[in-house]
């Protein structure tokens, strides 16, 4: 059995200049021949390669069944292809992709096998490294987008699963399309401009906007955007990372309101000071005047009424701008919420017209609730609540009040914002027309009322506000078969045999 050749001719020279590892190996499984290729990849220099068996360059996974298949194979004439993991000389493993070949004499009888060997063990690593970016993407908690750039519109050709869960959209509802269909009527058009711009001059941008989730809620989102240049810096795409900050722009919003409802008030408070010591003397001289006036001065005594009432409107509004000035002065002690409720409400029955009926629910889900509030300013809230409640319904109809409890735990992102704990939640709700959906967001600015001239300071339901707040609580508003006042109170201590 002779399997040399003219080593010198043009096929010995195109042997040796195959990219691919190739071995001729005869019947009984020694190499005969190795280019240069092989050479290279295996280690072995030609004198110790010639009739070294093949199992040899064989990986530890290369079993008998396998090899015994490949012979089987390759002896019946057919060629074999597969991938087989091979070992160097100096014992390292890789992966090469292998085509096994009968190698057949002059006569055309098989005398041995040709094979074929690509390495492929970079690739592998490489497609290995890029399974483990991706899958990295893929669980981000960040929304991360991938849009072509080769493409007009951009079209989004890949999203992560967190992309999906901050807009409420699936792939199939994305793919395709260019993220522009986040906007809505309140995104900011200068935001937009500067993403536009820096797509224009393929420039990496960083910026927030308000975007909208397929429920139509709205979300702020904090785009990192990046242009992907090709090994040519040719633009192929464009990878944004996307971050809900909903949660931190509300803070940041409370926070403003917070501070500038301080020194709002501080302002309040001396301005109010200022007019009630103009307004006291116009009151008492009022009355003085009243006490010197003939009876049949009717006109005079008329005179002097007036100005005594309006005097004493004066001074009511003062001292109601002086309450809201002051709000959180007033000592925080430990209140049990059941006795709370059904005190205010008694109170109520007595302060508002017969015509309205006061109806509970769920009170129950305040017996062992322990607050940190005062009772006399827990009175006012609610007391301004049910006051608004009549003026809205005509001073007739019924109004509800209802208990229920809630857990916010740590991370959570709610409406309104607020700590992690345990709340209650204590919602009055009339049977009224609501109110006015361009109102809705300034219903708790001081100053703000939706009532006629002269019938509403616009302080109740600030005051009310800023007093929650000072709790720890929130008061939110919503129309639902009539206006939903619903106020937030953390809970300080839960009677253990309601906790159990």
């Amino acid at each position: 059995m002779d399997l040399s050749f003219d080593k010198e001719g043009l096929a010995c020279s195109a042997f040796d200049q195959i990219a691919d590892a190739v071995l001729i190996v005869d019947k009984t499984g020694a190499i005969r021949h190795a280019n240069a290729s092989a050479i290279q990849l295996f280690g072995y220099d030609a004198s110790a390669f010639h009739g070294l068996p093949i199992e040899v360059i064989r990986g530890p996974e290369h079993s008998t069944a396998l090899r015994n298949q490949i012979i089987a194979q390759v002896s019946a004439g057919e060629t074999w292809r597969g991938r087989l993991e091979f070992r160097t000389k100096s014992g390292a493993v890789g992966t090469h992709d292998t085509v096994i070949s009968p190698f057949r004499d002059s006569s055309g009888s098989i005398v041995g096998m040709v094979s074929c060997n690509r390495d492929i063990s970079v690739d592998n690593a490489l497609a290995d490294e890029n399974a483990s970016i991706l899958e990295a993407v893929r669980s981000s908690n960040f929304g991360v987008t991938i849009a072509d750039a080769t493409k007009p519109d951009l079209p989004l050709t890949f999203v992560n699963r967190a992309f999906e869960r901050m807009t409420g959209y699936g792939f199939r509802d994305i793919v395709g399309q260019n993220c522009r269909f986040l906007q809505g009527a309140d995104t900011d058009a200068a935001a937009v401009a500067n993403i536009r711009r820096a797509i224009q001059h393929e420039e990496p941008l960083s910026t927030m906007l308000l975007n909208y989730r397929q429920d139509g809620t709205r979300f702020w989102n904090r785009l990192q955007l990046s242009p992907v240049h090709d090994f040519r810096g040719q633009l192929q795409a464009y990878m944004s990372v996307q971050i809900d900050i909903t949660h931190d722009m509300t803070t940041l919003t409370v926070e403003r309101e917070r501070q500038k409802m301080e020194q709002l008030g501080l302002l309040a408070s001396g301005i109010a000071h200022e007019l009630n010591n103009a307004i006291q003397p116009a009151v008492l001289m009022s009355e003085t005047i009243g006490d010197f006036l003939l009876p049949d001065q009717t006109e005079a005594q008329g005179c002097a009424e007036v100005i005594l009432r309006h005097s004493i409107i004066a001074r009511d509004i003062v001292n109601k701008v002086l309450a809201y000035a002051r709000h959180g002065e007033t000592e925080s002690v430990q209140l049990d919420l059941s006795a709370l409720l059904h005190r205010v409400v008694q109170l109520a029955k007595g302060v508002l017209p017969d015509t309205i009926e006061l109806q509970t629910h769920q009170f129950d889900m305040a017996a062992g609730q322990i607050i940190e509030a005062s009772e006399t300013e827990f009175q006012q809230v609610f007391l301004n609540l049910l006051l608004n409640a009549t003026q809205a319904m005509q001073q007739s109809g019924k109004i509800d009040i209802s208990v229920s409890c809630l857990e916010i735990l740590p991370g959570s992102v709610v409406k309104p914002t607020l700590d992690s704990g345990l709340y209650v939640r204590i919602d009055v709700a009339d049977q009224g027309p609501g109110i006015p959906e361009t109102d809705i967001s300034q219903i708790f600015d001081p100053f703000f009322t939706t009532k006629p001239t002269g019938e509403g300071t616009g302080l109740g339901l600030s005051t009310a506000y800023g007093i929650v707040r000072d709790w720890g609580g929130s008061i939110t508003a919503e129309n639902r078969n009539g206006a939903l006042f619903s106020v937030y109170l953390p809970v300080t201590v839960r009677h253990a045999a309601d906790a159990a």
